[in-house]
């Protein structure tokens, strides 16, 4: 640590060494300014509290901190350089990036990968390796923007290195701006203006900052997944920095004005009240990423060119050992906190370890790695490196980086079917409540397997005697076709039919979300089997209910769908449910019956399915670790899985012209929702999807109750 004239100077310089550049004399200084130091403390310690205890909920604010701090930093550095000598080496210039950023970054790549193969299931570990090689070159965010549009992956273990999407962000950035600072050079020289680069300039970064500033407003209310991972979303916060080393001349002139502790004090408060009154749940990034980012400028501007002073929570010993290691905090906290929640979900050992192992991590990667290559000559001047890199490693560089991208991509391409997987034929088991089994019989009777195991005395539905079925590797894909015929994206809904062709057969509809496609290869059998013709009307956040937004996927097609219903041919029966893991039910079922009752009064009779359990993320991440998936340790609480109200049994119990029927009895005990049952795999996801070779050991049980509310009806319609 340097000082001037007893002062910190507040020079910074992000990752470069003097004695390493030929340009530079090797007596000049390194300088750099403590409470920055201290602010990426800051910034990393709320995303480690915030990831690891939930609190504060706008922790993941320290990202945004970091965004602004790197602009700033970043071009400060290039505009020295520029001011300098007239020019920018792109080449010295990637090369401080590559010894500041990679060797650390590749480190924890490989060493989370490998232990995702050692504690992941196959699927979620080879999961983790596409991640890894995405993290690789730097396109995380871009892969999770791709995973994240997945409707189907919700629910999925969280990828360890999904963190990596806000460096990709920056390196991104990094690739753009020294070539803005020499495309400024080279307009202000054509134009014999040669002074003026800097005002060019300072006119594209405005305008650029301004439009991704537009365009993170607009893609947070229509895309708010795209917009969160988006390097175009996301620039305005590095060009806010940027904007504000820019003014750095301005600011040296007031470096002796009393209220710069204050300003930097009143930033602090600023991005603390971010943390805490921010929350994922809002518009993001724009509006309420703006907060913090100007807070954050307070700080870095507080203290540009003149002393730094009065400000011990940044400057501090803690702060700055915290600040020098946030890069490698940053790296290490994620997957550490990953694994631990799946080894210890419920210890109160959990967050101790995260913050040990985190900062043991840290602290060794960054005194025996990050640190010396970062101070190395590693491919420096000095060490004559570049000439020979230049020379016989750029195209192989190229290349791999290349491959790894092309592979990255092909290795992504989803698969419908696992290879090689076809699930059991089960749908011919008939309902039975009264079968006997022995102990020694469980293992290989089918009076045991799957659903038959909740039913049948004798069965314990938590032993699992053989290989789950489907395998924990690909339980996420056993959907049965039953997504084929289901709406994503577009505002006109699909329509499908199944089942019997014949004249007399039983018209019946299906008109719901996910919750209700899932039943597709139980009741697809069911319409064979009956004479039904099967018609399926179902997408994504399709609730049969009045008041869906307009301009909405699901807020489009439902009035349509309703049209269908009342103008077409009448359905003798609408069978719906939908997914009751939502915030927004107080009013569900009044607003669901606005939409059933003028269906009813044509004749159709409408059966609601009850929703179903939500097991939650920790007991489907108990199913991504190898040993419990096998030994059936996996489930959620039976009041917890319920906790969230049926809305469908409200909607029913207001109009007995509806009928309600469900199967919790096959999914959940007296007091636990197992994930494994009779030897099956139960669900894909934490969002309750069940799998279909699960579905269709349900089908018998499905078609009785079903059945029996169908027989009554027509009993109670004839008797009137």
């Amino acid at each position: 640590m340097t000082r001037e004239k007893g002062r910190w100077v507040s020079v910074i310089d992000e990752g470069y060494d003097p004695r390493f550049d030929t340009k530079v004399p090797p007596k000049t200084p390194r300088y750099f300014r403590p409470d920055v130091e201290g602010l990426r403390a800051i910034a990393v310690g709320a995303v480690l509290v915030s990831h690891a205890t939930g609190w504060p909920s706008g922790g993941f604010l320290g990202v945004d901190v970091f965004f602004v701090i790197s602009g700033f930093l970043i071009t400060g550095l290039l505009l020295r350089e520029a001011e300098k000598h007239g020019r920018v080496s792109l080449k010295d210039f990637y090369i401080r990036r590559v010894r500041r950023i990679l060797p650390n970054a590749l480190v924890v790549i490989a060493a989370t990968t490998l232990v995702a193969w050692l504690l992941l299931v196959g699927t979620r570990a080879w999961e983790a390796t596409k991640d890894g090689l995405w993290s690789a070159i730097f396109a995380a965010n871009w892969r999770l923007i791709l995973t994240g549009q997945d409707y189907f992956q919700a629910g999925q273990i969280a990828s360890p290195m999904q963190h990596y999407w806000s460096l990709g962000v920056e390196e991104q950035f990094y690739l753009l701006w020294p070539l803005l600072i020499i495309a400024a050079l080279w307009v202000a020289r054509l134009a014999g203006k040669a002074g003026r680069w800097r005002r060019i300039f300072s006119v594209t970064i405005t305008v650029l900052t301004l439009a991704s500033l537009v365009y993170g407003a607009y893609l947070s209310q229509v895309s708010p997944t795209v917009a969160y991972f988006s390097t175009f979303t996301r620039a305005w916060e590095l060009g806010a920095g940027s904007l504000l080393a820019l003014a750095s001349p301005a600011l040296k002139r007031w470096k002796d004005c009393p209220a710069r502790p204050t300003l930097s004090w009143l930033g602090i408060a600023g991005i603390a009240v971010s943390f805490v009154f921010v929350s994922a749940n809002i518009s993001f990034p724009v509006p309420w990423a703006i907060p913090v980012v100007i807070s954050t400028l307070m700080v870095l501007a507080s203290f540009e060119g003149g002393t730094v002073q009065a400000v011990p929570l940044l400057t501090n010993p803690v702060a700055r050992w915290l600040g020098r290691l946030s890069f490698s905090i940053y790296l290490w906290h994620w997957p550490v906190i990953i694994f631990t929640d799946l080894l210890l979900p419920s210890s109160s050992w959990r967050i101790p370890v995260i913050f040990a192992a985190t900062l043991a991590l840290s602290q060794l990667s960054f005194s025996l790695y990050e640190d010396p290559i970062r101070r190395s000559s590693w491919l420096s001047p000095a060490s004559g490196y570049p000439t020979r890199l230049r020379a016989r490693m750029w195209p192989g560089i190229g290349l791999g980086l290349a491959a790894s991208l092309a592979a990255a991509t092909f290795i992504t391409a989803p698969m419908d079917t696992p290879p090689g997987y076809t699930p059991p034929a089960v749908a011919a088991l008939g309902p039975s409540s009264s079968s006997v089994v022995s102990d020694d019989e469980q293992g290989t009777s089918p009076e045991c397997f799957g659903a038959q195991a909740m039913v049948n005395k004798g069965c314990d539905p938590y032993k699992v005697s053989q290989e789950l079925t489907p395998s924990p590797d690909v339980a996420e894909l056993d959907k049965g076709g039953a997504y084929q015929c289901f709406n994503m994206t577009n505002h006109e809904p699909p329509i499908c039919t199944y089942g019997s062709t014949a004249p007399d057969a039983l018209n019946v509809a299906l008109v719901g979300d996910s919750q209700l496609a899932m039943y597709l290869p139980a009741l697809t059998v069911i319409a064979q089997s009956n004479n039904w013709k099967l018609t399926s009307m179902t997408g994504m956040g399709y609730r049969w209910k009045e008041g869906l937004p307009i301009g909405t996927t699901w807020g489009d097609s439902l009035p349509l769908i309703q049209k269908e219903l009342l103008d077409g041919q009448a359905f003798d029966i609408v069978i719906t449910t939908g997914s009751r893991d939502r915030t927004d039910l107080a009013d569900d079922a009044d607003a669901q019956l606005m939409y059933w009752r003028p269906v009813m009064d044509r004749g159709t009779k409408v059966i609601a399915i009850a929703s179903v359990p939500i097991v939650g993320q920790e007991a489907m991440s108990c199913m991504s670790l190898r040993s419990s998936a096998q030994e059936g340790a996996c489930k959620a609480t039976r009041k917890e899985a319920l906790a969230m109200p049926d809305t469908y049994k409200q909607a029913v119990a207001k109009d007995p012209r509806a009928s309600h029927v469900d199967f919790t009895d096959l999914l959940c005990t007296d007091t636990t929702c197992p994930m494994a049952i009779g030897n099956i795999a139960v669900y894909r996801d934490a969002a309750s999807h069940i799998t279909a070779t699960y579905m269709r050991t349900m089908t018998p049980y499905i078609e009785q109750r079903l059945l029996k509310i169908i027989s009554e009806d027509k009993a109670q319609a004839l008797a009137s």
